[in-house]
């Protein structure tokens, strides 16, 4: 499978820096304010991790709750 990778992260974060910390390593990987990565072939079965860092925003009420989702797309080859 072709597989691709966004994390744009949500209103009251700061994106401050990201990395694969393992797995099935991208074949391209863009860290400038955002992650996105894509693999040409990503077999059934395989994993990638990564781990990124980021700042609360100031101003951000006390108990908001900030959900972050990653959205993977893929096509078959």
């Amino acid at each position: 499978f072709n597989v691709a990778l966004t994390d744009v992260l949500p209103s009251g974060l700061t994106f401050v820096s990201a990395a694969q910390t393992g797995g099935l390593a991208a074949t391209t990987l863009t860290t400038a304010g955002s992650l996105a990565a894509t693999w040409d072939t990503f077999a059934v079965g395989s994993t990638a991790t990564f781990q990124i860092a980021a700042t609360i925003d100031t101003g951000l009420g006390s108990g908001t709750v900030l959900t972050n989702t990653a959205p993977v797309t893929y096509t078959s080859l």
